[in-house]
């Protein structure tokens, strides 16, 4: 008999991706199976229709369901939408004499503390660092103070968001073990441990929201999310040439370019026409254009967006962007232009024992996801909120 399977569902604009997996003997973790479908319900990272989204979800999770031994009863889901929001927290916790562990996670829960707006819910808190009477350190165990600092940074997002996913879930008798910013989990299968310490922005950039995680100074230090991707570049597309949105979504695909190239102002590319419609064709760059602009505005909403909470470009060494947005030919090119720095394309990394298959960058999300269920389940070391519980508490079930 197989260990209790991973099953993890993303919950994207465009696609509803779930994953099921196991976890090895030798500490590893093997995909066994990814089904995608096209989302429906879902409308920059938020849901719309309830019935839709429960539909593409059942589908999901039956497509894997074959190559599991039991039926799905439990599932991990990644989210995302533009409500998703984070906040740094210090909590304090005063000791006398010798720093224990006990004294780390009373100054954790303090800083687990922090006050959110009204109507908003702890999605994931991420430890930062530790200070003793000022002093930074990563382990104070062992040291004298008198003061015991912890920073954090919570990530946060409206409880009516989480209810609202959850409970689709549960009218389809699944539970739900744990729910993950979709960011952290891009974050997580792409980034290596090096990155990280050396300071790097990462970008998923999504169909209808784009998801940022910031570490700098040895840490992260910044998360979150705007309503805008790649559904906005397909309906730009589709008013400047009078196009339906399919077409151009495959317009975007087939002939689309985040940079305008010179050659595109003499060529000349065929325009989708319902049949029998006489031929219409455009000017390249005039394709190019329209992607250039509406891209540059996303980049430069994301710099914005960072800068506003304190980021510097001298405090990172360079951009990784991941997603199906970032697949589009010259859009790193073009990110490098907007924020000075240097840009790389990041497929996940996380798993050595990850096939090619799956080392795409639109699969970041769905593969962190599983690594960080998995790795929660072998260590149960990262700091967290107990979202069994506050599944229950949005339910106002008693814990």
């Amino acid at each position: 008999m197989r260990n209790e399977p991973i099953v993890a569902v993303e919950i994207g604009t465009s696609t509803i991706r779930a994953v099921a997996a196991e976890s090895e003997e030798n500490g590893g973790c093997s995909i066994l199976a990814l089904a995608e479908i096209p989302s429906r319900g879902v409308r920059k990272g938020e849901v719309s229709s309830l019935k839709d989204l429960s539909v593409c979800i059942d589908a999901a999770i039956r497509k894997i369901e074959p190559e599991l031994e039991r039926p799905v009863r439990r599932v991990v889901v990644a989210l995302s939408g533009s409500r998703v929001s984070s906040r740094r927290s210090t909590g304090r916790w005063a000791v006398d004499g010798e720093i224990t562990e006990e004294d780390c996670k009373k100054a954790r829960d303090d800083a687990r503390n922090v006050p959110l707006p009204p109507g908003q819910v702890i999605m994931r808190t991420v430890f930062r660092t530790y200070r003793v009477d000022g002093v930074e350190t990563l382990n104070p165990v062992g040291l004298e103070g008198a003061v015991l600092e912890a920073d954090m940074l919570v990530v946060h997002t409206t409880g009516t968001h989480c209810r609202t996913v959850v409970g689709v879930f549960k009218d389809l008798d699944l539970d739900v073990e744990d729910i993950y910013f979709s960011g952290l989990c891009a974050a997580t299968s792409v980034l290596s441990p090096a990155q990280k310490h050396e300071g790097v922005a990462l970008l998923d950039l999504g169909a209808g929201t784009t998801d940022y995680v910031l570490y700098a100074d040895q840490t992260i230090a910044d998360a979150g999310s705007l309503p805008v991707g790649g559904d906005h570049v397909t309906n730009d597309i589709a008013r400047a040439f009078r196009l339906t949105t399919e077409a151009a979504r495959n317009l975007k695909h087939s002939h689309g370019q985040a940079m305008i190239q010179a050659t595109g102002r003499t060529n000349r590319i065929q325009l989708p026409v319902e049949p029998e419609a006489p031929p219409r064709v455009a000017i390249l760059s005039d394709l190019e254009t329209v992607i250039h602009v509406r891209m540059e505005e996303t980049f430069q909403l994301i710099r914005d967006r960072l800068r506003s909470g304190g980021f510097r470009t001298e405090q990172i060494h360079g951009l990784v962007l991941t997603g199906g947005g970032s697949c589009l030919p010259g859009v790193s090119d073009l990110a490098e232009r907007v924020f000075g720095l240097h840009c790389d394309i990041g497929a996940p990394v996380c798993n050595p024992n990850l096939s090619d298959a799956y080392a795409r960058p639109d699969y970041a999300t769905i593969v962190g996801a599983v690594e960080r269920i998995h790795r929660e389940r072998l260590h149960a070391a990262e700091s967290r909120i107990d979202v069994v519980g506050a599944v229950k508490r949005w339910f106002g079930l008693k814990k």
